[in-house]
């Protein structure tokens, strides 16, 4: 996979919650899981956005925002998922893997 990283997402993914924890790696990470969920997102200045759940590297369960541009995945936003969201990602698993 490809990433598309600059100075304006890696200002805002890594650097500007640094209580999320977030390092380029952790984020990148996150798309490995076997249990990767992506729902389709708002429509923001004509780009369609999505929202990707899974564990990356420090086993916690991250939520990311993201879209797609010039075939390459652009990080917008991560953090923890909430308890609602880790119930839908242990169902879907459940569901969809039987684990």
């Amino acid at each position: 996979m490809l990433f598309n990283w600059d100075l304006g997402n890696m200002q805002h993914v890594l650097d500007d919650y640094p209580e999320r924890f977030n390092t380029k790696e952790e984020v990148e990470s996150i798309f490995n899981d076997p249990y990767f969920m992506i729902k389709a997102g708002k429509i923001v200045d004509d780009e369609q956005r999505f929202t990707g759940i899974g564990y990356g590297l420090q086993e916690t369960l991250k939520v990311v925002i993201f879209v797609i541009r010039e075939q390459k995945i652009r990080p917008i936003s991560c953090w923890q998922a909430k308890s609602k969201i880790q119930k839908e990602y242990n169902e879907n698993r459940k569901t969809n893997y039987g684990n």
